[in-house]
């Protein structure tokens, strides 16, 4: 079951670089999205999170998730900022 998170997960971030970059490629702002993933489905104990980090290359922004801690069935997600030409913008 872990085995199969990991690769769902490792699926997600894969496709999200993917539409990062063609949104990126059209001049728009990027979502950055924030995971937090707990325990349990109590959502009491934070285990860990994906960050996005906003960044430029070629002529536009684009977003880079890292993964601190670990990662369960048991996530919340949240919008943000977003990632623009100007770097992060607030909502």
């Amino acid at each position: 079951m872990r085995t199969m998170l990991k690769g769902i997960a490792a699926t997600t971030l894969f496709a999200l670089a993917i539409l990062n970059t063609a949104s990126a490629q059209s001049g728009d702002s990027i979502p950055v999205y924030t995971t937090y993933y707990y325990s349990d489905a109590s959502h009491q104990t934070l285990v860990g999170t994906i960050r996005g980090e906003c960044g430029w290359r070629w002529g536009g922004p684009y977003v880079q998730y890292r993964l601190s801690g670990t990662q369960t069935a048991y996530a919340y997600e949240e919008l943000a900022y977003y990632c623009g030409d100007g770097g992060a913008e607030p909502l």
